[in-house]
This record gives structure tokens, sequence and C-alpha cells, in this order.
């Protein structure tokens, strides 16, 4: 006797992979299974680039807020009227606040004048003023900061000047640097041994 019942095709699995395989073989609008299968496919795909730009932009915002170097305010110890006066110029960050500190407190057991600014004040600066010069700067994509490159290019050649440069690995060498230069990254376990180090230069 001939079955009267209606074929029905038979699909392995169950669940979602079942479900899946019934919109891969159905016999009927396969245009509009393989559309929805795409829409689905791009909704995940969708998914997975959102959750990439987040991560990227949660990271961003963390190397700034711990990286991107500060306004460093102006301070002074000793007496402006001292014959040895020396300038820091430096940039906001707790490597280079460590370091500054370390180093004003050698000098300042000495009969000198010391001042300290921000980067960004060194256009006004007469290099002449000064018997020695310090730079703490912070390589950002693999360039002293603008301010120390144009003070730098307007002084030229000299021996009482030294500038800082850090960097992730501390291995940055600021190109045509025509004065002292030390390269470093920045770990705060070593703020003593640089600031004796540019005591010793001075």
């Amino acid at each position: 006797m001939v079955s009267t019942q209606p074929h029905q095709d038979h699909f392995p699995g169950s669940g979602q992979v079942g479900d899946l395989r019934r919109l891969l073989y159905s016999p009927s609008h396969p245009d509009t299974y393989l559309e929805n299968i795409m829409k689905k496919l791009f909704k995940i795909l969708g998914a997975i680039l959102v959750a990439i730009c987040f991560v990227v932009i949660v990271f961003s915002a963390w190397y700034v807020i711990k990286f991107w170097p500060r306004h460093a305010e102006d301070m002074e110890f000793g007496n402006p009227e001292f014959n040895e006066r020396v300038l820091i110029a430096t940039q906001g960050s707790e490597f280079k606040n460590d370091v500054v500190q370390r180093l004003a407190e050698k000098l300042s057991a000495r009969d000198i004048y010391i001042k300290i600014t921000d980067v960004s004040n060194l256009d006004s600066i007469d290099s002449d003023a000064w018997a020695d010069i310090v730079i703490l700067n912070s390589n950002i994509a693999d360039k002293m900061n603008t301010s120390v490159r144009t003070f730098l290019n307007r002084v030229g050649p000299s021996d009482s000047i030294i500038v800082i440069t850090t960097s992730g690995g501390g291995d940055f060498v600021p190109p045509n640097l025509e004065v002292d230069g030390i390269t470093t990254a920045s770990r705060l376990n070593e703020t003593e041994k640089m600031a004796n180090r540019i005591f010793h230069a001075l």
C-alpha cells in the first residue's frame, strides 16, 4: 500500500544546528532563506566590530590619562642673585615630576638659583641668561616636543643644554640633536638614577 501522507524531508540534528540545516535545505523560497542567513551573519560581524572599537577607545583613553604629558607649574628655588643659574624646562608626568624634584633637591645644596617651568615657555627663554638648561620632554609619535625642537633650532649647538627625552621603550633618539641628549623610558624605579646622572652632567 502506498502511503498517502505528504513526504517530509529529514533534517538531522536539533536545536540551532537543525534550524540552520532546515534553512539551508528548504526547497521553498531559497533566496529568502539565504538572505536571512546573511543578515544574521552581518549582525554578528557588526557586533564584533563594535566590541573591537569599544576596546580601542577604552585603551586610547587609558593611554592618554596615564601617559600624555601635562602642563608643569612654575617653581623657583634659591636666590635669583646667585651667579649660577639653572633652568629646568619640563612636562608634567609622574616620572618627570619625581626626577625634577630629586634634581632640585641635589642642586639646592649649592648656591644655585633654580627655575622650573613648562617646556611651552621655552620660546621666551634667553639661553645666555642661564649657566645650564635641563629639558625633559616626551616623545609623541616619534617626535620631540615642538616647543623643545623650536628652542634647540634657535639656540643651535650648546654645551650647556641637556635634553632628556622619554619614550615607551626608552630607545627613541631625537634626530639632528646638537646638544647633550639622554633617552630613557619612564620607569619610576629609576628616577633617582636619572636625577644623579643629570646632576653629575651639570
